[in-house]
């Protein structure tokens, strides 16, 4: 039995370093091919390089799926495929540089990010693919985004940096609901994006979006409240769904939004009441941890 577990070790460590090798050799392959395109790009005319964009595209997608389907050894048909994703927007690129003049750049990246929606969201549900389901959200919440941003960007009152959070916080959230129909590492992928998203976003777009403005006569954000509960929230879902990326995300997020609100609110009253926020939550924290664990017993 020893020896079983053993050689099985062996073969995940064996199997670990060849993919390790078809990962480089993936990057290798695209910087290759890249490198002599650009050294050639200013002698092919404009027709020939939207079809060498499209082409390449196509290319990877099918030495992808016919990798896979001579059984995919260390991941060479997915590495492929992820090749295509990312040479997808490329291609829109040069069409657009190419043959499409007029358009802002939110609707260039509407018009990629949908239609790499469209082309991976219904392989990611068919085949249940992780590389599918990954970029296919991403897409989505991209097109989202964008669509988003044309249509309130303009608009006082709203900040879209809100809207970015909430669809981050999506892509978290999506994670769960389409754990039952794709394999793991897809959901899982998904999951840290959202936990990770959202408490490193969240925090920076309180510090560098003019949520803390550190004028003396400033009196509450309401990103100074907001921020700290939802990070509270997350640390509490963690140890709920027993995630400790998200719970831990959830403490560092609290931690850095904890130091900043000192620096805003040091000589303010304010800083009472954000103290006494933080330590209540922490309380609760604390407390319901401890008797999960005894009613656990």
């Amino acid at each position: 039995m020893e020896q079983t577990q053993n050689m099985s070790v062996q073969k995940q460590d064996n199997n670990s370093g060849a993919l390790g090798l078809a990962i480089l050799g993936g990057i290798l392959l695209i910087a290759g091919v890249a490198t002599f395109i650009a050294r050639s790009w200013d002698i092919i005319d404009p027709m020939a390089r939207i079809a060498i964009a499209v082409l390449a595209v196509i290319t990877a997608h099918g030495v992808g799926y016919a990798l896979t389907q001579a059984r995919n050894y260390a991941y060479t048909g997915s590495i492929f495929h992820v090749v295509g994703m990312v040479l997808l927007p490329t291609a829109f690129a040069v069409i657009f540089t190419e043959r499409v003049t007029g358009l802002t750049s939110e609707i260039q990246v509407f018009i990629a990010a949908t239609a790499g929606a469209l082309a991976y969201v219904p392989f990611a549900y068919q085949s249940r693919r992780s590389i599918f389901v990954v970029f296919g959200m991403v897409n989505v919440l991209i097109a989202l985004g964008t669509l988003a941003r044309i249509a309130f960007g303009e608009m006082v009152g709203i900040d879209m940096n809100y809207i970015y959070l909430i669809l981050i916080m999506i892509c978290g959230y999506s994670a769960y609901l389409i754990k039952d129909v794709v394999y793991p590492a897809g959901h899982s992928i998904l999951f840290a994006l959202g936990v990770i998203g959202t408490a490193g976003f969240g925090f920076f777009m309180g510090v560098f979006s003019g949520f803390y403005s550190y004028s003396a006569y400033s009196l509450f954000n309401t990103w100074d409240l907001w921020y700290p509960i939802l990070v509270g929230a997350m640390i509490y879902l963690g140890v709920e769904i027993k995630s400790e990326l998200m719970r831990w995300s959830g403490i560092l997020g609290l931690v850095a939004a904890s130091f900043v609100l000192i620096g805003k609110y040091g000589d303010d009253i304010g800083m009472s009441v954000i103290i006494a926020v933080i330590g209540a939550l922490l309380l609760f924290f604390a407390y319901r941890i401890v008797q999960k664990e005894r009613e656990g017993k």
